[in-house]
């Protein structure tokens, strides 16, 4: 996969949530990467591509606050990703180091689950 190292290309993955773009990063010199480029089924793109889209949706972006069942459904969206990314590495494991970066959004607000 294409990225700015000096190579040019990543063998080491991060799956991460973010606001507007796609959930995977080169660990190395975290350019983002575009998910349609991994060699991955278009069944597990989708998975990421949706999963990465909801990121964030336990914030009222319009007021900045978090919503009332903001802790699990953060959680929720962690677990999903913790799931996806072992699906990613079935399929590209051997070409690719791949790490899963949880959403952490939730301590900023000062809010955690015990």
């Amino acid at each position: 996969m294409q990225c700015v190292c000096p190579e040019g290309k990543t063998d080491s993955l991060i799956v991460e949530g973010d606001v507007g773009v796609g959930p995977l990063w080169c660990s190395r010199c975290l350019c983002h990467l575009e998910a349609e480029d991994a060699p991955i089924s278009e069944e597990l793109l989708s998975a990421l591509l949706s999963w990465g889209m909801v990121y964030g949706v336990w914030i009222d972006w319009e007021k900045d606050e978090p919503r009332l069942d903001r802790l699990d459904v953060e959680q929720e969206f962690n677990e999903k990703g913790v799931l996806l990314t072992e699906q990613l590495k079935q399929e590209i494991g051997e070409m690719y180091t791949i790490v899963y970066v949880p959403s952490d959004i939730m301590k900023m607000y000062g809010l955690e689950k015990q």
